[in-house]
């Protein structure tokens, strides 16, 4: 697709999302800038230049749909959103999931600071500066692909780009998120880790594999085998491809509904 009409196609969906004067006074601010803006009725921080607008009408808008014909709408336990970005995934899933509690995890301090700020809104949302990590896997570093925020991986050499050294950062375990969060489980995990997910699959996590719902972005381009990795990781369950990479998995015996 040229990416003129990549460009426009994104400049509808904003409209969309903000309304021709909110998507106009969002585009007027210099790049760079950190903008306040509505986007599906969701107050937002936004950075003018880079993947943020985009993402947040994404999220705001049907990306989390598959997620409602499985999981009933009185849920109220736990979902883990790994690989938070600004914060609008999590406000997507507290919107669509009243009673249940999210935790946001992002490694960058970058993003974080905005997540923080974007999520301040939804007192079920807790945010962690971390990046998630299997057992016993110790610390972490950041790098930047060439994608900017949306794309840093703590994967030291990726597959699909020479990566920079970005910054130390803390990790955490969905054991201790469990243990955080008790006696609520975690019944849900939106996992888009950037390659990271590989750690989590092989060999698998033991709360991860226990978590009945996994809806998981697959970054096979970064870490080759991590596709593989996900058709070994519990083969029981049913799966639905859920397009641009991502994959819904569901607890043993359940029927797919599209």
């Amino acid at each position: 697709m040229p990416e003129w009409t990549q460009d426009l196609r994104r400049f509808v969906q904003s409209c969309l999302a903000m309304g021709l004067p909110g998507c106009l006074r969002f585009l007027r601010h210099r790049p760079g800038t950190r903008v306040r803006a509505q986007v599906h009725g969701c107050p937002l921080t936004l950075r003018r230049s880079g993947p943020d607008l985009r993402v947040a009408v994404a999220n705001l808008g049907k990306e989390f749909h598959c997620l409602e014909a499985h999981i009933p709408e009185g849920f109220d336990g736990v979902i883990v959103d790994a690989g938070a970005f600004i914060g609008s995934a999590s406000l997507a899933l507290a919107r669509r999931f009243p009673n249940a509690r999210v935790i946001a995890v992002e490694p960058s301090s970058e993003n974080y600071a905005l997540l923080s700020a974007n999520v301040a809104q939804e007192p079920r949302i807790t945010p962690i500066r971390a990046a998630l990590m299997p057992e016993g896997a110790g610390s972490a570093t950041l790098h930047d692909r060439g994608t900017g925020g949306w794309g840093y991986t703590i994967v030291a050499a990726p597959g699909d780009a020479a990566a920079t050294t970005l910054e130390k950062v803390p990790v955490v375990t969905l054991s201790e998120i469990a243990d955080r969060v008790a006696p609520s489980p975690i019944g849900v995990v939106k996992l888009d880790i950037e390659g990271a997910e590989l750690a989590l699959l092989d060999p698998p996590d033991a709360v991860l594999a226990a978590t009945p719902v996994i809806l998981a972005e697959l970054h096979d381009r970064i870490v080759p085998g991590t596709r593989k990795a996900f058709d070994r990781f519990a083969p029981r369950r049913p799966r639905i491809d859920s397009g641009g990479e991502k994959f819904l998995l569901l607890p043993e015996g359940a029927v797919p509904r599209h």
